[in-house]
């Protein structure tokens, strides 16, 4: 455990002179997120097994790791048997159970040398209630009049609320974050509830944090005021529980635009929105998308769907393979990367490749197909020109689909058949053309 008054005083002394700068990035492209529940990632659960299969997400064509924490677990009101990694009871510190300081400074070594970025889950919302801050700063958390802590949300049990109104708080938190900027050389954070925390913080961080190069900031939140505060991007939560809508029957294709173009009219243009079919939370609760969909074809029809919206589309880990297992937060349930796996493996690989053979730009905007029974849309250049079409068909039945002159087709579903009135989508099917 490391002084916090000597990171709240901000005399951090440590040189970084020997971090690896971060890989480059290309700017109008946007990345392709690759989750890591490290805990469960593994049968060991350590951070040497994901730096060990570093050349399998190579492969895979991720360029950015997101580690959701990996630092020690709160023991008081812990959850389950393991407890939730967003209880955190040590900032600056790696849990022992996951590895050391020289395993994780190993990873992003080697990471960066793939040419990938690392990415830090931050909880900056709450601690473990056993935090050392709790002794050393109890102005640093929310109390009842009686003196008592609280959570930030009742469910949160297991988790005492930070008092921002403290502004010795922000330097402390920005004190800590900084030290794995400095230490490991990571390259951005992902931060948790980020809407639950004030703006000033955030503002605040982001002045201090990038005062010496660019990071990689996601926050979690959906709402377009998080950009203003310096995020790259936000969660596309809209499209994910219309998308949802749509294959449990509740919604039909024009509900689903109509609700989505309402949200995608928010953003400014840009790749500023992770697309996903799942992540952390939606697992720990609801099945995965082989499950949740109701098949594996309509599991990939949606991440075709989903893919190529202007953003950074996310993959969860085990998801590329087709993981049937529920990940729990608070256990130790490991998924099997090399299971059976129904084509999902070459399926991803050939998702991943094919959208970045299609680059698409940070100026295309959505136009929805209007074709019966598709759920399909064209991404438009800021010249008018149409430059990818998407078209699935999430229904029971066949479609027939017409692809319009000079479009080829540069990724489709196998049983996707040639017929002289257009393209056959079969049930669950799914194309993508250029021009």
């Amino acid at each position: 455990m490391r002084n916090s008054l000597y990171l709240l005083l901000g005399l951090v002394t440590m040189s970084c002179s020997t971090v690896d700068e971060p890989p480059p990035q290309n700017p109008s492209t946007g990345d392709v997120i690759y989750e890591v529940f490290v805990r469960n990632y593994s049968p060991s659960g350590t951070i040497q097994a994901v730096t060990n299969d570093l050349p399998r997400l190579e492969e895979l064509g991720v360029n950015v790791l997101w580690l959701m924490p990996i630092q020690p677990i709160g023991e008081e009101a812990r959850k389950g048997t393991f407890g939730s990694p967003y209880s955190i009871k040590d900032y600056s510190a790696i849990s022992p159970d996951l590895g050391t300081e020289a395993d994780f400074k190993a990873f992003v070594d080697a990471a960066h040398a793939r040419g990938m970025k690392v990415v830090l889950d931050w909880v900056a919302n709450h601690t473990a209630w056993d935090h050392h801050w709790v002794d050393e700063f109890p102005s640093f958390y929310t109390r009842m009049e009686d003196g008592s802590m609280v959570s930030p949300v009742p469910d949160w049990s297991d988790v005492a609320d930070l008092n921002y109104d403290e502004p010795a708080l922000h330097e402390a938190m920005i004190a800590e974050m900084q030290w794995w900027i400095d230490t490991f050389g990571i390259d951005g954070f992902r931060c948790d509830v980020a809407e639950m925390v004030p703006d000033s913080f955030w503002t605040k961080a982001w002045q201090s944090l990038q005062a010496d190069r660019d990071l990689w900031l996601l926050a979690e939140g959906g709402v377009p005021h998080l950009l203003d505060l310096g995020f790259d991007l936000v969660y596309a939560w809209t499209p994910y529980h219309a998308m949802k809508a749509v294959a449990d029957g509740e919604q039909t294709i024009e509900g689903f635009w109509t609700e989505v173009m309402a949200y995608e009219e928010q953003f400014p243009p840009g790749n500023n929105r992770m697309r996903f079919t799942t992540n952390h939370d939606e697992t720990a609760w609801d099945a995965p998308p082989v499950i949740r969909l109701g098949s594996v074809e309509l599991s990939q029809a949606m991440a075709v769907a989903t893919f190529f919206l202007p953003g950074s589309p996310l993959i969860y880990n085990g998801q590329e393979v087709g993981s049937r297992a529920y990940t729990p937060l608070f256990e130790h349930e490991p998924i099997n990367l090399f299971a059976e796996n129904d084509g999902m493996w070459s399926f991803y690989t050939d998702l991943v490749r094919t959208w970045r053979d299609v680059s698409p730009s940070a100026d295309h905007s959505v136009v929805p197909l209007t074709d019966a029974g598709i759920l399909g849309y064209t991404l438009r250049t800021s010249a008018g020109e149409d430059e990818v079409l998407v078209a699935v068909n999430p229904g029971d039945q066949p479609v027939v689909f017409r692809l319009p002159d000079a479009w080829e087709m540069v990724m489709r579903a196998a049983d996707v058949q040639d017929n002289p009135d257009g393209m056959v989508l079969p049930a669950k099917g799914y194309l993508v053309a250029t021009r």
